[in-house]
Order: C-alpha cells, then structure tokens, then sequence
C-alpha cells in the first residue's frame, strides 16, 4: 500500500513538474522577446522603502530616463546591488509604451520556474523507474 502512495505521489510531481516546464518556457519566451524593446540609460532618482504583511523590507527603485527628447520617471523591478540615489542602470522599454520598462536581470529570475520544473520531472522520473523496477523484481521472485 505505501508504494502505491509514493508512486501517485511520484505521478504528481511529474504532472507538476511538467506543467511548470511548459508554462515556464512559455512564460520566459514571452518575456525574452526582446523585438520590441529598446535600451536605454536610467538613473536611480528615487528608492521607497515598503514593509509587507510579514514584516519584511523591500525597495522600489524609481528611475528617471529620456525616450525620443520626452522625460519620464516610473517604477522599475529589479536593480543590480549595490542600488542607491544617482546610479544609472541599463533598463529597456517597450517601443510602443515607454512607460512599460524593465532590466534584463529581473528577467532572468523568469528561468527559475522552468528550472524547478525540470528539476520536478527528473527526480519524480527517477522514483518512478526505481519503483518499477522495484515491485518487477519483487513480483519475479514469487
């Protein structure tokens, strides 16, 4: 009876794995599309400081930059350490909406989902063969 709950248990996270492998990748595609951002250089005008529910600390980086001679100032996720007031940063930002920014290493963060996912689908495959093999000896030996 346990091997039989380790192999549905070893079915789900599969399952899991799988489903993060192809909602990852296709989460990462979208956001590495680079064709139609541009880059630009922003500097670090501004830094809020947030606590949430759980008591922790996080910034907000807000960063000032010029597309095509207009001025704009918007939030951005992602910020290279050491952050402070002043720093310019490498940020890109869509061609049909400046206001829609962001910096190639927030997005990098997106390749943890598929990672995990990957990571999912070897070992519950792993289990899975080795259970197998398992309970195939086993039914053998009788």
């Amino acid at each position: 009876m346990k091997r039989m709950k380790d192999i549905t248990l070893f079915w789900i996270c599969l399952i899991v794995g799988l489903i993060l492998v192809v909602v990852g990748t296709v989460l990462c595609i979208k956001k590495f599309d680079y064709s139609n951002k541009l880059e630009t250089v922003g500097t670090i005008y501004k830094m809020t400081k947030h606590i949430d529910g759980e008591g922790r600390t996080y910034y907000q980086t807000h960063v000032s930059y010029a597309v095509d001679g207009v001025n704009y100032q918007e939030p951005v996720d992602g910020c290279s350490s050491p952050c402070y007031v002043g720093k310019s940063i490498v940020i890109y930002y869509d061609k049909d909406d400046a206001t829609k920014i962001g910096t190639k290493r927030n997005d990098l963060l997106m390749l943890i989902i598929p990672g995990i996912g990957i990571f999912l689908t070897i070992v519950s495959t792993i289990a899975l063969v080795k259970t197998y093999k398992k309970i195939n000896r086993l039914k053998n030996k009788d």
